[in-house]
């Protein structure tokens, strides 16, 4: 992220011709520091499935692990701010959140809240954020969901609460990264 703020990548920017307010960006579990032992515990305890911590039919995070979970993205949100603006950049400090376009909702999704140390899978988003911010979406306008993560990363349960969420909503595409291969998938949600 640094190089491209520093200039490194502007020429490859520019030649795209792309404005950076179509310019849609989530982080990625290089984005993610994840020695801070506070993190790694409440990771810890969201995805305890022997707990009532967190339960993905509620999936409700408190504020205070958001802010915690959340500090593992200092760099990243400062690399945001740099590139996009400090208005944007706030957006980020929230786990999932809409840019609204003149055609589309552009739903930002965090799905490395739960990446750590020892964990690369059963990742969970917090459900009732990601309804929270599909409340934000403008009705009737198609959105395109983005993730690091893709679909297959969240545990059982959460995967389960999210295509009941998505079934009721615009969520026309789903973008996802970190496979480093291209890998079209079809899922008939209706």
């Amino acid at each position: 992220g640094e190089n491209f703020v520093n200039g490194t990548w502007t020429p490859n920017y520019k030649a795209g011709m792309v404005p950076l307010t179509r310019l849609f960006i989530v982080p990625g579990n290089h984005d993610v520091k994840v020695t801070n032992s506070e993190r790694k515990e409440i990771i810890d305890r969201l995805t305890d499935w022997n707990s009532s911590y967190y339960t993905p039919a509620e999936g409700n995070i408190s504020e205070s692990d958001i802010r915690i979970l959340k500090e593992g993205e200092t760099d990243f949100i400062n690399f945001i701010r740099k590139l996009l603006g400090t208005e944007r950049a706030e957006m980020y400090t929230k786990p999932h959140f809409v840019v609204k376009t003149e055609q589309f909702n552009i739903l930002h999704v965090d799905s490395t809240l739960t990446y750590g140390q020892g964990r690369n899978r059963d990742f969970v988003i917090g459900s009732g954020a990601l309804l929270d911010a599909l409340d934000e979406c403008v009705p009737n306008k198609p959105t395109i969901l983005l993730t690091h993560y893709s679909f297959d990363f969240l545990t059982q349960q959460e995967r389960n609460e999210v295509e009941k969420l998505l079934e009721s909503t615009d969520v026309q595409l789903w973008l996802a990264g970190h496979e480093h291969r291209l890998c079209i998938a079809f899922a008939d949600l209706c």
